[in-house]
């Protein structure tokens, strides 16, 4: 997969999402970074289940929604720019 395919796997997680839990969670402009972290920290943990278990696309799935909560916590934040 190149870049562009990569980054709208990422944006179509994204859009899963928020169709998804919008309605039972707490808006995500009232979610610290706390919380964001705790999600990750959640699909990561799943992500090295299934790795375990030799399921390595359930594993780059959770990689996929890790990645877009990463996104969705630097959208609410800022994302510090990176000095090359």
């Amino acid at each position: 997969m190149n870049k562009e395919e990569i980054f709208q796997e990422i944006d179509n997680e994204i859009i899963y999402g928020d169709n998804k839990w919008n309605n039972n969670q707490k808006p995500d402009n009232t979610k610290s970074i706390s919380d964001w972290l705790t999600y990750i920290e959640f699909h990561h943990n799943n992500a090295k289940i299934n790795l375990f278990h030799t399921n390595n696309d359930e594993a780059l799935s959770e990689i996929r929604k890790i990645t877009a909560l990463g996104v969705k916590c630097l959208r609410m934040f800022g994302c510090p720019k990176r000095n090359l």
